[in-house]
């Protein structure tokens, strides 16, 4: 992979986790915590009704597939 964290224009590399958590929220749309958070518990609300994600799957925690479907990010998996 080329060195991206020194390309023009990037804030961060976030690496190969499944899923993003609260401070990868936070950098990634440039909001607060409790913002972050609030985004967070929306998106597992809506992908736990849509029955697309277990209501166990743990708190804090958001699928990185999901998100950037939703926040089109342009990453991919």
């Amino acid at each position: 992979m080329e060195d991206l964290e020194n390309r023009p224009g990037v804030i961060k590399v976030i690496h190969s986790k499944p899923y993003y958590t609260v401070e990868d929220v936070m950098s990634l749309l440039g909001v607060s915590r409790s913002k972050a958070y609030k985004i967070i518990k929306a998106l597992r609300d809506q992908l736990v009704a849509d029955g697309k994600i277990n209501a166990l799957y743990p708190a804090g925690k958001v699928p990185r597939v999901h998100f950037d479907k939703q926040f089109c990010t342009g990453r991919r998996e």
